[in-house]
């Protein structure tokens, strides 16, 4: 029977696609396909953007929405994102709670409450010092759910004094970039010198993931310590040793 369940979650996953990815994780979780599950996680860690748009993410329950925003490896480019999603999914649950009976004896009170530690939990996932500070003031601690919520505020104050030279001040835990923040996983190794001493022009790239190596398009020029630049998606090399120092190349992700 296991060998049955294992044979259908590796067809299922085969189907994955932003909109489904979070179904499917549950059923192969029921079925308890531990390896199908991994897979999934993966694929929402690579098209986090995506999945998080999708109208399965509104509907997950808190327990998968908090596992999903601590994950280290879910591909962004900035935190920004993380934030607007976690919102985006409290928006959403704060609409369903409209349809709760209204004449519940202090479901009012309690409805208030669970809202708020809600918001703290979500926000508490969001790796806040990582905001640019126009963000984290206009957005973050303007944002209805947070205003209004001690603890939250408390959070956006801490992210706050990582912009203030404070001495002693001891940076926040978990507070470090995702494991993606700026390129899908991707190692290159640009330039340098050959074997015998001598600038070249080679372009390689190595994906951990596939454990493989890659030759990108040779740079016009030889180099060797060069200056490297990257605003995403884009690296600029320039300068160095070889046959043009004054050079500049681009290289296009």
């Amino acid at each position: 029977m296991d060998d049955v369940k294992e044979k259908c979650a590796e067809c299922i996953i085969t189907w994955l696609t932003p909109e489904n990815a979070l179904d499917i994780r549950e059923l192969c979780r029921q079925l308890e396909c531990r390896t199908a599950v991994d897979e999934c996680n993966r694929f929402i860690q690579k098209n986090f953007i995506h999945v998080s748009r999708s109208k399965s993410f509104l509907t997950i329950p808190l327990k998968d929405i908090l596992e999903i925003l601590a994950m280290d490896e879910i591909f962004v480019d900035t935190e920004e994102v993380v934030f607007e999603a976690a919102m985006r999914w409290a928006g959403e649950e704060t609409k369903r709670e409209q349809y709760t009976p209204k004449y519940v004896p202090g479901r009012k009170e309690m409805v208030a409450a669970e809202e708020t530690v809600t918001s703290c939990r979500l926000l508490a996932c969001v790796r806040l010092s990582l905001l640019k500070l126009p963000f984290l003031v206009d957005a973050v601690s303007k944002h209805r759910l947070i205003i209004n919520d001690l603890r939250c505020r408390d959070l956006v104050d801490e992210a706050k004094n990582c912009y203030l030279p404070l001495d002693g001040y001891k940076f926040p835990q978990k507070q470090h970039p995702r494991l993606c923040t700026h390129m899908p996983g991707l190692i290159c190794i640009i330039g340098g010198y050959t074997s015998e001493n001598k600038p070249q022009n080679t372009f390689q790239i190595y994906n951990p993931m596939t454990k493989q190596w890659t030759t990108a398009a040779f740079m016009r020029y030889t180099r060797a310590c060069l200056g490297l630049a990257m605003q995403y998606p884009k690296i600029y090399v320039t300068c160095g040793i070889g046959s043009d120092s004054r050079g500049l190349e681009c290289y296009d992700f």
